[in-house]
């Protein structure tokens, strides 16, 4: 154990000094409690094992890009100090091609990061930066930025084409109130990760941001490529826009996370959203393995669009076996949104209370959500299971609380397979339809397999609206209060009706 008291010089020149006096073997590298202000960048090269202990010590600076930067290291860890990036002191940050500044550590090409019990203040642009680097965690520490007056880069914490075990647990970020939703920071932002993402038992407050310039959305934001992560059991409280991003990501798990949105935030987003994307060298290029159990997302004021999406983008593919089961969902204007093709997505045993509507996969005016956001011509959508779900729906207008609505009578050469809406307990107030179905994915061609059984549906006064569809069964619903059990325009090629009852 070494103490940079022992030496002379400015505080780069001592924390070098000591770290030679470790040798090869390294060690422990102790600050006395004080302020310390870096007036140049301190780079650290091929050093490994060393551990920088600085209870009640303060690190600040004017540094260009970092305060430790680390490239080609082994076993550095951080244990007891406040870093101040010294926001509000700087000049404003104004474009993001300039890259990341005023970081406090930086981790590049480097194996074994660990950062304890510290605690970051005044974010600049990202408080903790990794880059090709394995193997890292964060734990107990604390996350704070004050009201930002830039909307470039923010983040808490990035990881940038890393892999090894990253785990993220127990730890306080903490973004500002605001009147915009254009410069909050994202808690955790990660992208090209080739080994696993552990986000857990963290508490994130007033994080995210809107979908204007460059950033990163969420607040927790995983933007291409990234691959075995779980997000358990945190509390982000006041979104601005995004709890998650899920952009082209593989074996994904969210569960048991408590989430409410800002009263703020913009209407048009969605809490959490599973993005498949466009990118065909992409090691990923499609969201696949996705499950999205146990969650609570409350939206109590300003509804938000959407609790959960799933959308393609940037002409992109479809998403692959993705399971939402047993999250609550309430305030929202609509519980689930699909914008995109998909293979497998199953909607189980979620509970929707004070919103709108429950599912929304329909078009926009003339043109089709699906067009707008770029969903290929030949896209798939095929095995839709929606089973075991309860919804009150409050709306008293002829908002369709139910619809599967794709494509528009087009040259589109995309194919509609198997739908199911199974065991589900669907109630509201209106005079219009509860269920909403329509393949017109071709004009000439109606396709697709709906089945709608054991349902219980109230409220309503038609339950089934059916168009352009290849085959439909209806059978074993229950319904209260309705003047038909179906309307369609005759374009329903074979139509089955048995045991339905009021």
């Amino acid at each position: 154990m070494i103490s940079i008291a022992d030496f002379s010089g400015k505080v780069e020149e001592r924390i070098g000094k000591a770290i030679d006096a470790l040798g090869n073997q390294g060690g422990d590298v102790v600050f006395p409690p004080g302020r310390y202000h870096f007036e140049r960048e301190l780079t650290l090269t091929g050093k490994s094992h060393i551990r920088f202990i600085g209870h009640d010590a303060v690190i600040d600076g004017k540094a260009a890009r970092s305060y430790f930067d680390m490239n080609g290291c082994v076993d550095i860890s951080f244990e007891g100090f406040r870093f101040d990036a010294c926001f509000g002191l700087l000049p404003a940050y104004r474009s993001f091609s300039d890259g990341i500044r005023q970081t406090p550590i930086r981790f590049m090409n480097s194996q074994g990061l660990t950062i304890r019990s510290c605690r970051f203040a005044n974010l600049y642009t990202v408080f903790v930066y990794a880059y090709g680097s394995t193997n890292i965690g964060i734990t107990h520490c604390e996350f704070s930025s004050p009201t930002q007056n830039q909307d470039q880069y923010l983040s808490f914490v990035e990881f940038l084409t890393c892999g090894g075990a990253i785990n993220i647990e127990d730890n306080l970020f903490c973004g500002a109130p605001t009147t915009v939703n254009d410069k909050s920071p994202a808690a955790v932002a990660a992208s090209g990760l080739s080994g696993s993402l552990t986000i857990s038992r963290n508490r994130a407050q007033h994080c995210g941001r809107n979908n204007g310039g460059s950033h990163r959305l969420a607040c927790f934001d995983l933007y291409a490529d990234t691959v075995n992560v779980t997000v358990s059991g945190n509390t982000a409280l006041n979104c601005r826009e995004q709890f998650m991003r899920i952009s082209t990501s593989v074996n994904v798990v969210v569960d048991q996370n408590f989430v409410t949105t800002a009263a703020e935030a913009d209407g048009e987003y969605s809490t959490l959203s599973i993005e498949s994307g466009s990118w065909p060298k992409a090691a990923h290029p499609v969201c696949k393995n996705i499950r999205i159990t146990d969650n609570n997302f409350l939206c109590y004021r300003n509804p938000q669009a959407f609790a959960i999406g799933v959308s393609s983008y940037d002409w992109g593919g479809g998403a692959e076996n993705v399971r939402i089961e047993g999250n609550s969902i309430q305030g929202y204007d609509r519980a689930f949104y699909v914008a995109g093709p998909f293979r497998d997505l199953a909607i189980i045993g979620n509970r929707a209370k004070d919103v709108n509507a429950f599912i929304d996969m329909t078009m926009a005016g003339s043109v089709p959500i699906t067009s707008i956001l770029g969903t290929e011509r030949s896209s798939s959508f095929d095995g839709l299971v929606v089973e075991g779900n309860e919804a009150e729906i409050t709306s008293g207008s002829n908002t369709v609380p139910v619809s599967f609505s794709i494509g528009q009578a087009r040259r589109y050469t995309g194919t509609v397979g198997q739908f199911s809406f199974r065991r589900n307990l669907l109630s509201g107030t209106s005079a219009g339809t509860a269920i909403a179905v329509n393949c017109f994915f071709n004009a000439s061609t109606p396709q697709g397999w709906f089945d709608a059984s054991n349902n219980r549906i109230r409220g309503y006064a038609t339950p089934f609206y059916l168009r352009s569809i290849k085959q439909v069964w209806v059978n074993d619903n229950v319904v209260e209060g309705m003047t038909s059990l179906y309307l369609t325009d005759g374009t329903v090629q074979s139509l089955e009706t048995l045991r339905n009852r009021k």
